[in-house]
């Protein structure tokens, strides 16, 4: 994909084409207008943020801005240096309009959600764009000099040049990395039979550091065929610590919204032999993702209704 046209040219950032690359990190802002919940991510709050990066007082920049009604401003040229979490060189920046002061439910809302997802889908592109791992990084992962996809908040802890710590303690990594990543391909589903009226199910190995989605109603077979499904998922075996299985484990609606599958956390600790079984609602997605200590096994059995 190419690069979107500039909608309203920042005043404060460089002016060199090419000065900015290569690019090594995306870099995600809330832009703490001030406005509070939910008014600071409301349609038209990425406008009126880019008129304040072109008129030039802000003393600052940025790449993109992003508000919930989906709309994206493009400021700064990919390949010039803006001036928005230091040292910038080598960085995109995206301005989610939001505040880092937001509860974790508070950017899960349908008021916020969509501008989060707006921010991924220009990280998946810009990631692709310019060939960067998909992967979020750490302070200690910035100072390794590891490409990817990272916080303000992250880029002041590791060079101390900034005190911003946006986009906060509560904003949804796991959730906005899921859409950075996007679905992968679902996993592979029985057709209903006539003659069969019995459950039917797929299992699936989830290595470490891996992801499956599975999907309800399955890609084949269509709604008409299955009533109802769960989600079995299991370790493998005792994590390579010898402690459980981390994973996170999430079911996305038909209302495009990823919610934890366990409560309110969707990190799930998981021990051999003992299995986690969640429901699913037609129109959910099932993600599953292994984090890096161990292997997990991951079933969804599918019934008539």
């Amino acid at each position: 994909m190419a690069e979107p046209p500039i909608t309203l040219r920042a005043t404060f950032s460089d002016t060199v084409r090419g000065g900015n690359l290569p690019i090594t990190r995306v870099v995600v802002h809330a832009t703490a207008g001030g406005q509070g919940y939910p008014r600071e991510s409301r349609a038209g709050v990425a406008h009126s943020t880019a008129l304040y990066f072109a008129g030039g007082q802000a003393g600052g920049s940025a790449h993109y801005i992003v508000d919930a009604s989906g709309a994206e401003e493009h400021c700064v040229p990919d390949d010039v240096v803006a001036f928005h979490a230091p040292p910038n060189q080598g960085s995109i920046g995206i301005e989610i309009c939001a505040d880092p002061s937001y509860t974790r439910d508070q950017w899960l809302s349908p008021q916020v959600w969509p501008a989060v997802q707006a921010a991924a889908r220009r990280a998946r592109e810009l990631c692709d764009r310019f060939k960067l791992p998909r992967n979020r990084l750490l302070p200690a992962n910035l100072l390794a000099g590891q490409r990817g996809v990272c916080a303000h908040v992250d880029v002041s802890n590791a060079w101390r040049q900034s005190t911003h710590w946006d986009t906060g303690p509560n904003f949804p990594w796991p959730e906005f990395m899921a859409e950075v990543n996007a679905a992968p391909a679902p996993v592979p589903s029985p057709v209903p039979s006539e003659e069969d009226d019995m459950p039917q199910a797929v299992s699936a190995h989830v290595p470490a550091g891996g992801e499956l989605v599975f999907a309800f109603p399955p890609a084949q077979g269509g709604a008409a065929g299955w009533g109802r499904a769960w989600l079995t998922v299991i370790a493998d075996r005792f994590g390579r610590e010898g402690g459980n299985v981390s994973a996170r484990i999430a079911i996305r609606g038909g209302d495009g919204v990823w919610r934890a599958a366990f409560g309110r956390d969707m990190t799930a600790s998981l021990a051999p032999g003992t299995p986690g079984v969640i429901a699913l609602n037609p129109g959910d997605n099932a993600a599953v993702f292994s984090d890096t200590n161990g292997d997990i096994g991951a079933c969804v059995e599918y019934a008539k209704a």
